[in-house]
């Protein structure tokens, strides 16, 4: 007896397309296992191994058991050095409540904000709370 499987993906998931980017590092990934040489513009893996230095501070942290989520907004000492260094290096005069933080650049990615975001209190909390849904629960975005 052959069973049959019903989809059960929703309609507005089904109208989500593949991302461009995936798609192609997908893609140039499979022509490279076939032995072509690819050079791969797509989603930007570093083409240099980790530092030794960034590799030792990481084990270093995971020892002293900086292992678990982060804040949303970003660690807070991460902040705070952004925003004295926005203040330094480029004269603008920021807190570290106008900092954000993301994991990546897909997070980070929404046309006004790369890696991290120097903004008005109001843009970041309304920023955070996207990327807040965008980390723990992507359906809850989906409109």
């Amino acid at each position: 007896m052959k069973l049959a499987f019903v989809s059960m993906v929703s309609a507005r998931v089904n109208k989500i397309n593949e991302s461009a980017t995936v798609s192609m590092s997908n893609r140039a990934a499979e022509l490279k296992a076939e032995g072509k040489k690819i050079y791969n513009f797509g989603i930007g893996e570093p083409d240099f191994k980790t530092p030794q230095s960034i590799i030792d501070y990481s084990y270093k942290m995971a020892g002293e058991g900086k292992t678990h989520y982060t804040p949303s907004a970003g660690i807070p000492e991460l902040r705070e050095k952004i925003a004295e260094k926005m203040k330094k290096k480029n004269n603008i005069d920021v807190s570290s409540k106008n900092v954000l933080v993301t994991p990546t650049k897909s997070y980070a990615m929404t046309g006004w904000r790369i890696g991290y975001m120097v903004a008005p209190e109001d843009i970041i909390k309304a920023a955070n709370k996207v990327q807040q849904q965008t980390l723990t629960c992507a359906p809850s975005v989906i409109a």
